[in-house]
């Protein structure tokens, strides 16, 4: 069995001891052939890839080449452009209207002309020379001053008796007449009176009737001069109480002014009459 064994050892060395002497042996040249191909194992074939060495990645990213940047600017979209239009903020719009400036006024402005009559009346009445007394014939007593400026009136009238039908009056009047005849008051409007009393003045619009019972007007007490004007209609006048109704107020009949004191003695100062 040994014998066996140390036999099969013996052939293995030999074999072995063949097979080195065969790999070192020298080969003829055309088995000598020196193999020149790359190693290509686990290499990526990058056949048409473009190098992007050192390239930004701009995966995403919008181009923007041409585009101006509008950063902080306002979006003037549908924005009416007013470069050179006046700001009229605030101001009227005179559209339509006349520039008045340096404009004349041309309303008419013309009074009406004063009939001839009433200045032919102003100038008489206002005259107080034309003034003078209108008594009873019972001894009642008026007398007249002129002054520059003023017409002073003492009077003194009798006591009345009506009994007896007596009716005394103490007074001062003015009948205006021109070239001897009588003018009529229709065109007057007004009647103004400037004047000073301690008693009430009576104010009369004497008619050609001189019976009393004319339209009047009472003028207050002044211890200082007044000035009244009165219009010559029946808001201003009235008759007296016992001839109310017995006739109307005919501007065409009065002729003249009376004015005479309240109490039975008196005085008082008249410092104007007008009429207009």
């Amino acid at each position: 069995m040994k014998k066996n064994i140390l036999v099969l050892l013996s052939l293995v060395l030999i074999l072995g001891i063949s097979s080195c002497n065969l790999v070192g042996e020298k080969q003829p040249d055309e088995d000598r052939t020196v193999d020149t191909t790359t190693d290509t194992t686990d290499t990526t074939d990058t056949t048409g890839t473009t190098d992007t060495t050192g390239t930004t990645d701009t995966t995403g990213t919008t181009d923007t080449t041409g585009t101006t940047d509008t950063t902080g600017t306002t979006d003037t979209t549908g924005t009416t452009d007013t470069t050179g239009t006046t700001d009229t903020t605030g101001t009227t719009d005179t559209t339509g209207t006349t520039d008045t400036t340096g404009t004349t006024d041309t309303t008419d402005t013309t009074q009406p002309a004063t009939p001839a009559s009433v200045t032919t009346i102003d100038t008489y009445v206002s005259n107080f020379s034309n003034w003078g007394k209108n008594i009873d014939g019972y001894g009642s007593t008026v007398d007249l001053t002129v002054g520059a400026t003023s017409l002073t009136v003492i009077y003194v009238r009798e006591a009345e008796d009506a009994s007896a039908n007596k009716y005394p009056y103490a007074q001062c009047i003015a009948t205006v007449v021109d070239n001897d005849v009588k003018v009529p008051f229709t065109e007057v409007k007004t009647l103004t009176v400037k004047y000073k009393s301690g008693t009430d003045l009576v104010v009369r619009l004497n008619d050609e009737g001189n019976d009393g019972k004319e339209y009047f007007h009472t003028l207050s007490a002044s211890t200082d001069f007044t000035t009244v004007t009165l219009n010559l209609n029946t808001n201003d006048f009235a008759q007296p109480d016992w001839a109310t109704g017995s006739r109307t107020l005919d501007l065409s009949k009065v002729v003249g002014i009376v004015i005479y004191g309240s109490n039975l003695t008196g005085s008082f100062e008249l410092g104007s009459v007008n009429v207009k």
